[in-house]
């Protein structure tokens, strides 16, 4: 009911009492769904606003009177908002009306009116910051983090800013770095042990110290065997063939075909590293709860196709043969090959031979199997796998292996995280010492215990894997100080030898020697001289 007039001393009826009462719990409604401008006859009544779009109810002076009130709702989704045409409107609070808000215009003078929203005081909009999105001035609002993809975090750029930090790659960690704008980032894991290769990088060689050769059953780089059923196929080295490693390398393992090889199935063509089973007895293999590995490596090659390698576990003979593509010729690129666990079979987890990783350069149907499965064979690579040897002048160079315990290639590390580390990590199981000069002592001072026997020994820098299985030695002769005796005499390990020193037995001519004279092993005019020893898986 409209705002009512009487007179001095009317008598109201019963009638109008009864209105009067029941406009007091039911104001009389006037809906509107679209702006409108206040009139005299709305007050004492309720305005209701139903509009899908954002609408206006202006407020004019010389309407209202002193005392008179009017209360405004809005029901649609669009909000209403109270606004002052010429009469003057007062707030602490928002004049906008969100869906199903309420609120009570109250008329102070004829021109001046206070508006009481339905929560004064409550916050009246929210404003995405830097990091946010959403937001909004009315009915349900929702912020979310400015993020465009899983993983993705928000990071501080400073005081009351940020910014999103884009998701890092797989098997990264997330590291403190002030000199970023968000004080953080993402780099490759690399923590030392969870490369399973020694020197992975290829960058010590104990034994040919950088030289090419054609030799095959022997080792290329400290810890890579090398190994064919024909010889002097490849010719093969350290840096062999003068291209660049692929950035953050300074060395891989150059291999280049003599002549083609038409690949019998009896043949093969391989090269790798043998691991011990300590090494890897984390991987839990033999077992149900099997740990899944990946290997990678870089390759540059003059072929293009499918390769092949493979994974051994000789002593319960099985492998895993597997393939990867080489895309484009003559670039580096890394490979990745993903395997599960083997839960099947007996792996070694003494010193002894863990595993064995191979890479094919060719090889016959006898030693080929299929690839992406775990089988009781021994294989070297997966069948159909591109041949190196069957090419001639072909190229295949190689870095940067890791062997891990991970569902993806993370980025590359050695095995012990330093130079030095790598070297005593090889010289457990081969260890050389080279003269260096002409003269160069090799042994301690020993003496002769007959006239044709000495036993000269030295300290390991490292404690070998075993007590050494091989002798290795050139351009060595004894010395007594004063005369130089014994040049070219056979060499041997002495029964003294152990994985702690190196036991060398010389059998001379018989006065050779003098009893109880001291002498020592040296360089016999050769910088090139060395004498080495063996506990190779």
């Amino acid at each position: 009911m409209a705002k009512q007039t009487y007179t001095t001393g009317q008598v109201l009826t019963a009638a109008q009492m009864t209105t009067l009462q029941a406009n007091d719990y039911n104001w009389t409604v006037s809906a509107k769904t679209g702006n409108y401008t206040l009139v005299a006859a709305d007050a004492g009544t309720r305005i209701t606003m139903n509009s899908a779009s954002a609408t206006a109810i202006t407020v004019n002076t010389s309407v209202f009177t002193a005392g008179d009130t009017l209360y405004i709702t809005n029901i649609g989704t669009g909000a209403c908002t109270v606004t002052a045409g010429t009469a003057t409107v007062s707030s602490s609070g928002s004049l906008v009306l969100a869906q199903y808000d309420s609120g009570i215009l109250y008329f102070s003078a004829t021109g001046v009116a206070i508006w009481n929203g339905a929560n004064p005081g409550d916050i009246t909009g929210v404003t995405a910051g830097t990091g946010l999105t959403g937001g909004g001035s009315s009915g349900a609002v929702t912020l979310n983090l400015a993020t465009t993809a899983k993983g993705d975090l928000v990071a501080g750029t400073g005081a009351s800013t940020a910014t999103a930090l884009t998701v890092g790659n797989n098997g990264e960690t997330l590291v403190a770095d002030s000199s970023t704008s968000t004080g953080l980032r993402y780099q490759g894991l690399q923590a030392a042990g969870k490369n399973k290769f020694i020197n992975g990088d290829t960058v010590v060689d104990q034994r040919n110290s950088g030289a090419t050769s054609t030799a095959s059953g022997t080792y290329t780089v400290d810890r890579f065997e090398f190994n064919a059923s024909q010889a002097t196929k490849f010719t093969w080295g350290q840096n062999y063939g003068g291209v660049t490693p692929p950035a953050g390398f300074s060395k891989y393992l150059g291999f280049k075909t003599t002549t083609a090889v038409t690949i019998a199935a009896g043949d093969y063509f391989f090269f790798g590293q043998k691991i011990e089973g300590q090494s890897i007895a984390d991987l839990a293999w033999g077992t149900a709860s099997a740990k899944t590995i990946t290997l990678s490596f870089y390759v540059y090659s003059s072929l293009t196709g499918t390769f092949g390698g493979s994974i051994e576990n000789s002593a319960s003979n099985r492998s895993y043969p597997f393939t990867y593509t080489i895309s484009a010729a003559s670039t580096w690129e890394r490979k990745t090959i993903t395997i599960a666990g083997d839960t099947t079979g007996t792996w070694l987890t003494t010193s002894g031979i863990g595993a064995k990783v191979w890479l094919g350069l060719g090889v016959g149907s006898t030693y080929s199997g299929t690839a992406g499965a775990w089988v009781a064979a021994d294989t070297f690579s997966a069948t159909g796998a591109t041949s190196v040897v069957g090419t001639l002048n072909a190229t295949f160079y190689v870095t940067g292996f890791q062997f891990e315990q991970s569902s993806v290639a993370t980025p590359f590390t050695t095995a012990t995280g330093t130079i030095q580390g790598e070297l005593a990590a090889c010289q457990r199981y081969y260890y050389r010492n080279t003269a260096g000069t002409a003269y160069a002592s090799m042994c301690a001072w020993t003496p002769a215990y007959t006239t044709s026997a000495i036993v000269a020994q030295l300290q390991f820098p490292v404690q070998m894997r075993v007590t050494p299985t091989v002798l290795e030695y050139g351009n060595l002769q004894f010395t007594d100080g004063n005369n130089n005796v014994a040049a070219g005499v056979a060499l041997s390990l002495d029964s003294q030898c152990s994985k702690y020193i190196g036991g060398v037995y010389t059998g001379a001519a018989a006065g050779a020697f003098t009893v109880y004279r001291n002498y020592q092993l040296i360089a016999n005019n050769n910088s090139a001289a060395y004498l080495a020893f063996s506990a190779e898986l």
